[in-house]
């Protein structure tokens, strides 16, 4: 595997796999919290907010560097001077606009206040489903009286549905959220090392 379809295949399975996660670990979050008042949930919570900021940059610099692969290691000359005319041409904007708009989404909620809506945090997961191109695809094939009969024809190269097969959603899904609750434990002992290595300005 090259170097440029490993980075398009960790890009998916961030976006498929974790990103799209924060809206069901969001649902799960809030019915725990009818039943569950601890603060420790609520501090888990704040983490797992963070893993979404933290996941949607790595994201967006993991296709960021995607592009420049592709542009100096795939592309021939024909092919590079496309992509530069995509990248700052007329329509530049449709180039950047997916890319920056799941960035905007993700960074949005270093605002803490954005995090106390559930709605909100499960349309930004939701987000990460559809892309900007596939539903032009979809809008498209139903305004042309087709109907795709099958959902894998807007699938992704990997995905848990590949793994466990097509009607396996929701154990699936159930992975996923496992993942993303083990990347909020991850980013937990993380920001606790860094905390514990981190000088003490009183200790001089």
């Amino acid at each position: 595997m090259s170097l440029y379809q490993t980075l398009i295949s960790l890009s998916r399975i961030l976006q498929l796999d974790f990103l799209q996660s924060f809206g069901i670990y969001s649902i799960v979050y809030f019915i725990l919290r009818l039943f569950w008042k601890d603060a420790r949930l609520k501090v888990f919570d704040a983490y797992a907010v963070k893993a979404f900021v933290y996941l949607g940059l790595t994201w967006f610099l993991l296709w960021l560097i995607g592009d420049f692969v592709y542009y100096f290691q795939v592309l021939d000359e024909a092919g590079q001077e496309e992509f530069r005319s995509e990248l700052v041409g007329k329509y530049f904007f449709l180039f950047w606009l997916q890319a920056l708009l799941w960035l905007l989404i993700t960074q949005a909620f270093r605002w803490k206040r954005l995090s106390r809506y559930l709605l909100i945090r499960i349309l930004a997961g939701l987000s990460f489903v559809f892309s900007i191109e596939r539903l032009v695809i979809i809008i498209t094939s139903l305004h042309r009286d087709y109907l795709a009969s099958s959902w894998k024809l807007f699938g992704e190269p990997f995905s848990f549905e590949v793994i466990l097969g097509s009607d396996s959603i929701i154990l699936s899904q159930i992975f996923r959220l496992c993942l993303y609750i083990a990347c909020t434990f991850l980013i937990i002992g993380i920001e606790k090392a860094i905390s514990k290595w981190k000088p003490n300005p009183a200790n001089g």
